[in-house]
């Protein structure tokens, strides 16, 4: 594996929300914790290919959805989508990390896992 092949693929993600220009930038030191972890088990003497390849910086994000754009856009969506914008919401978290939310991440005040009724 060469640098020039880590760099581009680096730079290029196949993820659609992500641009062409960015990857995620634990990609990179992903697949330099595995080159160096067969380094140590003797799978490879070479290099790290990672080695010299700038990183993509992150900017922060400036925008705050305001409650009457938050409400246009609740009332046009299905209800999964409400669903999910009342999580986030009520929650805190990240869109992402919302998405990824199930019912294994329910707690009830105590702490205490609840399953969902079937």
């Amino acid at each position: 594996m060469h640098p020039s092949f880590v760099g581009s693929t680096h730079r290029h993600s196949g993820d659609d929300h992500v641009s062409s220009t960015q990857a995620h930038p634990g990609k990179k030191a992903l697949l330099s914790a595995i080159w160096e972890y067969a380094r140590d088990k003797g799978y490879t003497s070479l290099a790290n290919p990672c080695s010299g390849i700038k990183g993509n910086k992150e900017t922060g994000r400036d925008t705050y959805v305001e409650d009457e754009l938050f409400t246009r856009v609740y009332d046009k969506a299905d209800p999964g989508l409400q669903d999910a914008m009342d999580l986030t919401y009520l929650t805190g978290q990240r869109v992402t990390d919302t998405r990824m939310m199930d019912e294994r991440d329910i707690r009830n005040r105590k702490g205490k896992k609840v399953m969902p009724t079937k």
